[in-house]
């Protein structure tokens, strides 16, 4: 997995967590269900998505974000206009490695290009060079069961 927190950032994770049950079962103590049949799901978080996926497709967030949009959105230069995914025909990017869950944002224009960073891809975007899709770092074969994967 390409996700990988720092010891600090699980830190804050584990608290926000704990303190949400906390708060979770400090408010059921003081607001017991009055019907013994109602469902009790006040302290449930929710799936990631809206739905239950159990097939990678057009639900994922990277098929509702367009890759260049997601550029310019990440890469820290003012000029907005000329940032873009980088396409296979700009110098060394026929080098970089294949199949990868990794967005090649590029800075500049026409012939020229100034600036090239890796982000990790969204879940659903399309893997560097590859017909596959990213989905939990890792490039997957579209129509990819993740109720099975891993």
């Amino acid at each position: 997995n390409s996700y990988k927190f720092s010891e600090c950032s699980k830190s804050r994770m584990r608290e926000t967590l704990e303190k949400r049950l906390q708060e979770d079962i400090q408010f059921k103590r003081d607001n017991p269900l009055q019907n013994s049949d109602e469902s009790d799901e006040r302290g449930c978080f929710g799936n990631a998505y809206e739905a239950p996926l159990d097939i990678l497709d057009k639900d994922l967030p990277g098929t509702k974000v367009d890759r260049n949009m997601f550029c310019r959105a990440v890469m820290p230069f003012a000029d907005k206009a000329n940032i873009h995914i980088c396409d296979d025909w700009f110098k060394n990017t026929k080098e970089w490695e294949t199949e990868q869950c990794v967005t090649r944002c590029c800075y500049g224009w026409a012939w020229t290009l100034y600036e090239q960073i890796p982000y990790k891809s969204l879940d659903g975007f399309k893997c560097y060079m590859s017909k596959k899709v990213c989905y939990a770092g890792e490039c997957v074969d579209p129509g990819t069961n993740i109720n099975t994967h891993r």
